[in-house]
């Protein structure tokens, strides 16, 4: 694999220094992951379907505690078919904050104690980019049950993905869902909502009727 190098310029160094980080800057990743922590709580969750992820039955009350609710109206629902929640779901994985664990002839998603006790001594500023690495360095798509043809690490697909949306950005009927496609990340749509949650992008849904 070719490494390329990449410089910090003077403007790129100003920009991240300037770059307030809260909660809800420059994205609600930081939000809506606390989200998630405070609904596994102590006990966790029974997890769902082959890869242990969050249950589906569950997917409508997240939903409405997120940033971004989507308010979904499917007879059966897929976490797959939110991918704010599927990608979110991602970073519980990727960061180490859960693990799963058998009880009995099931398994639940809960979270690991000394790993939640470090993340709570972190201030936002950490807490950020320690989501964004485990996205892009340790996040792989498998973790959610998807896959990704660019290989192993989530990085290049989401930088393909970036470098493809001009600043005009790209617009899609929204009565042909089949043809949203974005080079790069093409249908993974989970990644174009870590996008957004962190920042990257803004993703402006159409209204309902």
């Amino acid at each position: 694999m070719m490494m390329m190098d990449y410089k910090l310029t003077t403007d790129m160094e100003k920009c991240l220094r300037d770059q307030a980080i809260t909660n809800d800057m420059p994205g609600p990743v930081l939000r809506d992951f606390q989200v998630l922590l405070d609904f596994l709580g102590v006990e966790g969750v029974e997890a769902g379907g082959k890869y242990n992820l969050l249950p589906l039955k569950y997917i409508a009350e997240l939903d409405r505690c997120l940033s971004r609710p989507l308010n979904l109206e499917l007879k059966r629902p897929m976490l797959r078919s939110h991918p704010y929640l599927l990608g979110l779901n991602l970073l519980l994985r990727a960061s180490g904050l859960t693990r799963v664990e058998a009880v009995g002839a099931k398994a639940r998603l809960i979270l690991d104690p000394p790993m939640l006790s470090q993340w709570n001594q972190l201030n936002p500023t950490e807490q950020y980019f320690n989501l964004l690495e485990a996205w892009l360095r340790f996040g792989r798509a498998e973790m959610v049950g998807e896959s990704n043809g660019w290989g192993d690490s989530l990085l290049p697909p989401c930088r393909q993905a970036w470098r493809d949306l001009s600043e005009g950005g790209r617009r899609f009927d929204s009565e042909k869902p089949a043809h949203v496609y974005i080079h790069g990340i093409g249908r993974d749509f989970y990644q174009l909502g870590l996008m957004e949650l962190v920042g990257l992008i803004k993703i402006e849904q159409p209204p309902r009727g």
